[in-house]
């Protein structure tokens, strides 16, 4: 785990690709895909910018990379921005994109649709 950290001004990276690159270069790989359109990595790195684990949290990254890959039609990405939305206290918009993700096929966001939605609710919403 990396800790966050004051970068000396020397080192102070000029675009965010550069300062993820000299906290993690493992991600360059992920972050060549992001940049080619790849939804499994826009998602990985907004799941990333939503943990503070590897980098710090930052919510509207972590919002922008998401719905990208949602935006794609990747179901987890869908699935991570219901998660999100309910984090974050939106309780509305949680709920529409966890019944819209588990209506694509997300196993994860139904069962949460299964504990917290009525079926009525679930049938009207699309």
């Amino acid at each position: 785990q990396v800790s966050k950290m004051s970068l000396p001004p020397w080192q102070s990276p000029k675009d965010e690709d550069s300062y993820l690159l000299l906290m993690l270069p493992w991600l360059e790989q992920i972050l060549s895909d992001v940049h080619e359109g790849n939804p499994g990595a826009e998602n990985l790195l907004g799941v990333l910018y939503g943990m503070d684990r590897y980098i710090p949290k930052d919510r509207e990254r972590e919002q922008y990379w998401l719905e990208q890959s949602a935006a794609q039609g990747y179901i987890p990405a869908m699935d991570n921005l219901a998660r999100a939305a309910i984090r974050e206290g939106d309780e509305e918009l949680g709920r529409t994109l966890a019944i819209r993700a588990a209506k694509k096929g997300s196993k994860a966001a139904f069962q949460w649709c299964v504990e917290h939605v009525s079926p009525a609710e679930y049938a009207t919403t699309g």
